[in-house]
């Protein structure tokens, strides 16, 4: 069933905030950021995601309640509300660009559910129960992420404080790839940077009262997923003088990987430790973004176009690390957030928000590269064609498969193995005698064929 309506409820997240048929009438403690757009639900909200088409997703936990903000014209925005076969507990991410994963568990059961958003209303195309997945506190941590849009890693934590890794690349077929035990407590947050994981940990030592924290911060290599195994790992990594609470946020942007600081108590203590991540198993610390209230980067982090969205601050990082200055912020502590252009989404238990961030500088979006006629892209890529001693072959998105290369007869006279942490693959060819030559790209059920002419 679906219901549809444009929300204009007021709420009250924002401290000193007040409204009037859903328009500010108080003033507040804000920096370059006002509220565009508020919606109060009926129970807390479950996770957030945001799709391609800047459709934002959530639901309410416990129920069988999915909900759509589409936000593609923001100002007029409207909301959804689908009433599933399912129970859900919390969004976790958009992949394939219309493939909605949420969480589905209790203390007897864990699954995650396939949903097609495409479709009006959306359906679940597939229930996969698994003991590795992860139940505990994934509305407020974020014990996981999905990598190159074909595997999901979760923090299973029913399980001596594991990893579990599943291929997500088909999602009628879901598997599981491994699970790999650690040692340092309760997984809070993940990054990537090509073929590296980065997470933090938190454990409290000891059997007696009081417990001090204790965080770590450890390095997975994962380019085998049946069999990621430990790089390294950094005890107690928040190096400022005053104690930290855990991380469970974290964002990497070129070389640096950002971690949410949550120091307690101090008003002057960072908002978020930086390290370098150019050599990926010797992160090194290299200072801090901050000071600031850090009440508020708890739950949230988030990078786009040079700014970082750390909590409700917003820092210009575009000259890090020689610069960085804080260029927007708003009074509030969100749980999730998603930014798409000067728009930003945040929820905190019953409230949802979307903010406009009015210093945003719209030349800094990215630039796509032009792709290659329609005609000869198609999901592949050769180049040069005709080729003469080597082929270059540029996947649409990497996934795991085969490129083979196959002459008039049939018979096979050059393969390559494919990965998720690649698109681009050369081929040689300077072997193989002249003439006209199929290439075939084969993952799972998808299956892309070109000609090439091989000049010998």
């Amino acid at each position: 069933m679906k219901t549809k309506a444009i929300c204009l409820i007021a709420l009250a997240l924002l401290a000193g905030l007040t409204f009037a048929d859903g328009q500010q009438t108080a003033t507040y403690d804000s920096l370059n950021v006002r509220v565009h757009w508020t919606f109060h639900g009926i129970r807390e909200f479950g996770g957030l995601a945001l799709a391609p088409d800047t459709s934002l997703w959530t639901c309410y936990p416990g129920t069988n309640t999915l909900i759509e903000i589409d936000a593609s014209n923001p100002e007029a925005i409207e909301t959804n509300f689908y009433e599933m076969d399912s129970v859900m507990g919390c969004v976790i991410d958009v992949y394939h660009d219309s493939i909605l994963i949420v969480y589905d568990g209790t203390e007897t059961y864990q699954a995650m559910l396939l949903i097609t958003i495409n479709d009006d209303p959306p359906s679940v195309i597939n229930r996969y129960e698994s003991p590795y997945l992860c139940f505990f506190g994934i509305s407020l941590d974020r014990p996981w992420i999905v990598v190159n849009d074909s595997i999901l890693i979760t923090a299973d934590m029913t399980n001596a404080y594991s990893i579990s890794i599943f291929d997500i690349s088909d999602p009628l077929d879901i598997d599981t790839f491994s699970t790999q035990t650690f040692i340092y407590g309760r997984a809070n947050t993940f990054s990537t940077k090509d073929s590296m994981l980065y997470s933090t940990w938190c454990s409290a030592p000891g059997t007696e009262p009081p417990f001090t924290l204790q965080t770590t911060l450890a390095v997975t290599n994962i380019a085998d997923y049946s069999n990621p195994f430990h790089e390294m790992h950094l005890y107690d990594f928040h190096p400022h003088p005053t104690s930290p609470e855990v991380s469970i946020r974290s964002v990497v942007v070129d070389s640096f990987l950002f971690l949410a600081a949550n120091y307690l108590n101090y008003d002057d203590a960072p908002l978020c430790d930086v390290y370098n991540i150019a050599d990926p198993t010797n992160p090194i610390h290299t200072g801090y973004i901050g000071p600031h209230l850090c009440e508020y980067v708890k739950r949230c982090m988030a990078y786009q176009d040079g700014y970082l969205y750390a909590g409700m601050y917003i820092y210009d990082i575009s000259g890090f690390p020689g610069t960085d200055s804080l260029v927007g912020y708003i009074t509030g502590q969100p749980w999730e957030m998603e930014v798409f252009g000067k728009y930003f989404a945040i929820i905190q238990a019953t409230s949802f928000l979307i903010l406009e961030f009015t210093e945003y500088d719209s030349t800094r979006q990215a630039i796509s590269e032009n792709p290659p006629p329609r005609d000869t892209w198609d999901g592949m890529f050769l180049s040069p064609n005709p080729a003469h001693r080597m082929c270059n072959v540029r996947l649409n998105s990497p996934s795991y498969g085969d490129i083979s290369i196959y002459n008039v007869l049939g018979q096979k006279v050059a393969s390559e193995r494919t990965t998720p942490f690649k698109k681009e693959y050369d081929i040689a060819v300077s072997d193989v005698p002249a003439g006209l030559y199929l290439v075939a790209f084969q993952s799972g059920s998808e299956r892309k064929i070109k000609k090439l002419v091989i000049l010998g």
